[in-house]
């Protein structure tokens, strides 16, 4: 049997999770503010209600990140969403803690055990930055679903890049391979990626490459 019989390029893989070739995915938080707790029934309805509004409203996914709540309160968000939508396309962003600060352990965890067809994580890994440790690149790589499609960022926001002359280019180049989709951001939550960032990215991975944006997109931005 010929050993590469079994590879997708990415795209072939973004390609099964929709027909569209611009993918709209929601990101859906899952919050606990700090300062009102709430039970965890009423973060599954929000959930619910947040995937359900996604996907009449057009999303082709919905990811379900955590904000302020615990792994365990995403975990039972996360649940409930799939028990409720056994088909749709679902994916997760844990954003880690102080045993695994990139969050892609539980991350491909969570997809395993709840039939994710996605993960989204912050930072890939190949960016050294200051607000985090090294990643082990290949303990991610072997511990991903086969079937998941994993997306994730370079020089992305709230992070600090510890070789400040390292460009897009370099970054998203060193991405290919070990993410299935590459992630630009704008600075911070809610404000858009320049689109010269995201030019720049594209021109170099090609265009058959996976590319996506976060933060601060819009339906007038878009």
């Amino acid at each position: 049997m010929n050993p590469m019989s079994t590879y997708l390029h990415p795209a072939q893989k973004l390609k099964a999770l929709s027909p569209r070739k611009k993918q709209l995915w929601v990101v859906a938080y899952v919050n606990q503010p700090k300062e009102s707790p709430v039970s965890q029934a009423d973060l599954n309805q929000a959930a619910l209600a947040d995937v359900r509004t996604s996907f009449e409203g057009g999303a082709d996914a919905v990811v379900l990140i955590n904000e302020w709540c615990a792994l365990d309160e995403l975990e039972g968000a996360l649940a409930s969403v799939r028990a409720r939508f056994p088909s749709v396309k679902l994916g997760v962003n844990y954003l880690g803690d102080a045993g695994e600060t990139y969050g892609w352990k539980d991350s491909f965890r969570l997809a395993r055990q709840y039939d994710l067809q996605l993960v989204w994580t912050d930072f890939s890994g190949v960016d050294r930055i200051e607000e985090r440790g090294l990643m082990d690149l290949h303990a991610a790589r072997d511990s991903k679903p086969e079937n998941v499609f994993y997306a994730s960022g370079v020089h992305m926001k709230y992070s600090t890049l510890v070789d400040r002359t390292k460009t897009i280019e370099e970054s998203a180049l060193q991405a290919m391979g070990w993410v299935d989709g590459v992630i630009v951001t704008g600075p911070k939550t809610g404000i858009p990626c320049d689109p010269e960032t995201a030019r720049r990215a594209r021109l170099a991975i090609g265009p058959g490459y996976p590319l996506g944006v976060a933060s601060g997109v819009t339906p007038e931005n878009v």
